[in-house]
């Protein structure tokens, strides 16, 4: 993939991550880099945005387990904007919601 697929957002608290529409396997790899620089820099926090996040697969979930397991171990909070219905059903169906953090009604 020539483009990241992730923006990426500096704020005075830390970064912020607007995952993509379509967050699947196609997309990992890519990703899976941004997300280690990211936890590397050792922001203050990080927040995901997944508000406009579609589609998410089990590669994509995997990945987000890594990231909040990595940001947890360097001591960095990880934190949710626009959590939505995919990344909760996703969440729930794999057992993930409470390690993940997230907030959704099971």
């Amino acid at each position: 993939m020539d483009e990241n697929p992730l923006k990426i957002t500096a704020t005075e608290y830390g970064q912020v991550i607007t995952c993509p529409e379509y967050f699947d396997i196609g997309v990992v790899s890519d990703v899976r880099e941004s997300f280690r620089q990211i936890v590397d820099g050792k922001p203050g926090s990080i927040t995901l945005d997944t508000e406009n996040t579609e589609i998410v697969d089990t590669a994509a979930m995997q990945l987000l387990v890594a990231l909040v397991n990595d940001a947890k171990n360097n001591g960095i909070n990880v934190s949710y904007q626009g959590e939505n219905d995919c990344l909760c059903k996703a969440a729930t169906a794999l057992g993930l919601v409470q390690h993940l953090g997230l907030e959704c009604d099971q």
